[in-house]
């Protein structure tokens, strides 16, 4: 860019201004870190988060023929599963929708506790290659029955070698 100077008249170039367009942030990111370091270093860890969890019943035999018995097996992929009624293969759940599962575990369940009022748990027994979601579809099912309210539920995974 020209002036002109008013002395002389003659037009003089002014010079340029260099226009540092870029920031050097490598100490904003040092500081960073250090304070991070530091906060970390300074903070209090607290162990004894207090959560209310609930007591196992670790070691309490539970008697199968004092119990309602519902079987998960494993199928062939991993999202196949079958639902038996008692401790022996013979009378799987046929319905493939979890819902449909569910009231027929219901059924079953409630059936078995009228015909032996006596009995005070239900135990799911699943293999260990069942996905935790077809043990919660027969839960879910256990707890739609209404005299199974009261009683205790129990899950036993076993897996096979």
């Amino acid at each position: 860019m020209t002036t002109r100077d008013d002395v002389g008249g003659e037009i003089k170039s002014r010079p340029k201004k260099r226009e540092d367009t870029e920031m050097d942030i490598t100490p904003m990111i040092d500081m960073t870190f250090l304070l991070l370091a530091f906060f970390i270093m300074c903070s209090k860890m607290d162990p004894t988060v207090a959560v209310d969890l609930p007591g196992a019943f670790y070691g309490d035999p539970v008697s199968e023929k004092d119990s309602v018995v519902l079987v998960v097996a494993a199928g062939a992929t991993k999202a196949d599963y079958t639902i038996y009624k008692g401790r022996s293969d013979e009378y799987p759940i046929s319905e493939t929708e979890p819902m449909a599962q569910e009231e027929a575990v219901a059924m079953y369940v409630q059936q078995e506790l009228s015909a032996r009022p006596d009995v005070q748990a239900v135990v799911i027994k699943a293999e260990g290659k069942v996905k935790s979601g077809a043990v919660e579809t027969v839960k879910r099912g256990v707890i739609q029955a209404e005299l199974a309210e009261g009683r205790r539920l129990y899950v036993a995974v076993e897996e096979k070698q």
